[in-house]
């Protein structure tokens, strides 16, 4: 279980890092990644024609995703707060779901399901890793374009 811990902490080091760089190139907040994680299994619920089941997921995942909105947009102090308060179970929770959600996707793959369904699994997944990642107080970088965007045709 000490490994696990190890990667684990890795993990959710290198997303929060990441999405540090995403949010300076593009300044998407956390909450719009955590809504198109869940969108995904919303589409997956649509496709197994259970639009009862996908219309839960959509409420569930806006209740997740609004106050989060509200709460980065007030500043990282403001965020992170309700980061802070679900750490002590948050470990744990991602370790059941990963493992809950790992044995259907190789079930999954084994059965031979669409590549939509195996992408839900999957986003079920990374959405316990989204929730932990906090927000640093810091300048963000200027967006630059890439060398060739500024090159002039004659």
């Amino acid at each position: 279980m000490d490994i696990y811990r190890k990667a684990d902490a890795w993990l959710v080091t290198k997303l929060n890092d990441l999405y540090l760089w995403v949010y300076d190139w593009t300044g998407m907040f956390v909450a719009t990644f955590i809504f198109l994680d869940m969108n995904l299994v919303v589409l997956a619920c649509i496709q197994r024609q259970s639009m009862w089941i996908g219309a839960v997921v959509f409420i569930c995942s806006t209740l997740i995703s609004l106050p989060r909105y509200f709460l980065q947009s007030k500043g990282p102090e403001a965020y992170n707060k309700i980061v802070l308060a679900g750490e002590g179970w948050s470990f744990y929770t991602r370790t059941f779901f990963v493992f809950f959600n790992g044995s259907f996707l190789i079930t999954d793959a084994i059965k031979g399901v669409t590549w939509l369904e195996l992408a839900s699994n999957v986003a079920n997944m990374s959405l316990w890793f989204l929730l932990v990642i906090k927000i640093r107080d810091r300048i963000k970088k200027d967006f630059k374009l890439p060398k060739l965007a500024h090159v002039t045709h004659s």
